[in-house]
């Protein structure tokens, strides 16, 4: 599991404090410093332009990928007829 996240957002805390951050994940004060100066690997950088393009497509559809249907969709007169609705004796008959 990945620590340094954790120590990053308690830096960013106004009152954020490295040193206890740091001790209480048992990380090197010089560790956590060497991750937060290096590079993002090509891996990371792909996995980020990926997460871009989904967030596009997503945005661009306007309609939901996952999930139950809409509820205005089985209100629809012809829900019934499509199997959408469970019917009551009055209107299955």
């Amino acid at each position: 599991m990945n620590v340094y996240p954790f120590i990053e957002a308690q830096k960013a805390e106004r009152d954020g404090n490295v040193v206890m951050a740091c001790r209480l994940r048992e990380v090197s004060r010089t560790a956590y410093y060497e991750w937060s100066a290096k590079e993002p690997s090509a891996w990371e950088l792909s996995d980020a332009k990926l997460f871009g393009k989904i967030t596009e497509i997503q945005e661009a559809s306007r309609e939901p990928l996952l999930g139950a249907p809409d509820h205005e969709q089985a209100q629809r007169p012809d829900a019934m007829r499509a199997g959408l609705l469970p019917c009551s004796q009055e209107s299955c008959s």
